[in-house]
């Protein structure tokens, strides 16, 4: 997904993708062909994932980076194709180890809000 806001999967299975199940950025498209009168576009990105597989992807089973929010519940995430197992790329990986904790272990959802922002908010 590309420049979309509130974009919700439910209950979506993303299996052996060579590269990443699903993947979301933002990209700056003024300089292209498109008509933007016609079909405007916004530089932001928010997901909400629940339930469904996210299963033996390349890359990992998800990516987003500069994300509004992400909120992921009950999503399954098996068979990693790398050794090293499940690999979450983007903003993701930098709390990968506690969203895991948190989907796995605790049968929890998870709520990414950026700290960045949270202070664009506050200013």
């Amino acid at each position: 997904m590309r420049n979309s806001v509130n974009i919700r999967l439910y209950e979506n299975v993303a299996m052996a993708n060579g590269l990443v199940g699903v993947y979301g950025h933002i990209k700056d498209l003024s300089d292209t062909d498109r008509d933007i009168a016609l079909d405007p576009f916004d530089t932001k990105v928010s997901l909400i994932v629940v339930g469904g597989e996210l299963s033996a992807n390349g890359s990992g089973p998800l990516s987003i980076d500069s994300p509004l929010s992400v909120e992921l519940y009950k999503v399954s995430m098996l068979a990693p194709r790398k050794a090293s197992g499940i690999s979450l790329n983007g903003v993701l990986g930098e709390r990968q180890d506690e969203i895991l904790d948190l989907l796995v272990r605790q049968q929890k959802a998870v709520l990414i809000d950026p700290v960045e922002r949270q202070t664009e908010m506050i200013d």
